[in-house]
């Protein structure tokens, strides 16, 4: 993320905005500046009001290998809870629940409007066998990776399958098992999931900028994630974080919910 200071305006104002919780406009004002310093102030850092690299990555703000990324690394101590919910939804908004993030998910098919990468919501299997039987468990405020059929059966516990996976035990890994290659090659809006031992991590483009999966790939592997998974891209990529950063403009049925500890 680019250095921010008094005068900054747009995409990532609103995400600094949003993660020291102050009203969300896109522009760095005198209001974003007082409550920049008292944050600094709180994280034993200069409180000088400029947003730049000491500052972010305090704040879970990851430097980046590409600058048309935003990383965002959430230590698995501040997750409270973490759940994949399920639900025909036009706008991320609609999702009325008390989480702190909401994440567009898993890939879904433009026709049914159904989720089509693995899935299990409470252990029971909503639907599987279509892409990479490889992703991201949520179980409480556990995040790690697994197989479909190490879920299935098991109460309160998620599962979602990467869109495809791209990486997995550190290394790539290109699971494309139901997945057109052109997916990979695609310029477009782009959000993945991953995690290494201490925290989960959530890449994306933003609305802003575009990229490809192979992109996302390169920048998973420079953050040393030990599983990285594709989410959804294109018009429907989306992030609610405390008011609505990016939104997308198709439907959107399966989301990541997040609740977190008051302190991140």
């Amino acid at each position: 993320m680019k250095t921010l200071k008094r005068g900054s305006k747009g995409e990532a104002v609103k995400l600094w905005q949003a993660r020291i919780r102050v009203e969300v406009d896109g522009d760095f004002g005198p209001r974003t500046e007082i409550a920049t310093k008292t944050w600094q102030k709180t994280n034993s850092l200069k409180p000088d009001g400029i947003v730049g690299p000491d500052t972010q990555q305090k704040a879970g703000f990851v430097k980046t290998k590409h600058s048309n990324l935003y990383v965002i690394r959430i230590p698995f101590n501040a997750i409270l809870d973490a759940d994949v919910l399920l639900g025909k939804r036009q706008r991320v908004e609609d999702f009325d629940f008390s989480y702190d993030m909401i994440l567009n998910a898993g890939l879904f098919c433009m026709q049914s409007g159904k989720n089509t990468t693995d899935l299990v919501i409470d252990g029971k299997l909503d639907n599987g066998g279509n892409y990479t039987d490889k992703g991201l468990a949520f179980d409480g405020n556990k995040i790690y990776p697994a197989r479909t059929s190490e879920i299935v059966g098991k109460s309160n516990v998620d599962f979602l399958g990467g869109g495809p996976t791209l990486i997995w035990d550190f290394v790539k890994h290109l699971d494309l098992k139901g997945i057109v290659s052109s997916l990979l090659s695609s310029i477009t809006q782009r959000m993945a999931f991953g995690v290494d031992n201490e925290a989960f991590y959530i890449i994306t483009t933003g609305r802003e900028n575009k990229c490809s999966l192979y992109t996302i790939l390169a920048e998973g592997l420079y953050q040393k994630l030990k599983t990285l998974i594709g989410g959804d891209g294109g018009g429907s990529v989306a992030l609610d974080w405390l008011g609505i950063i990016f939104t997308g403009n198709r439907p959107i049925p399966t989301v990541i919910a997040l609740k977190l500890a008051r302190w991140w």
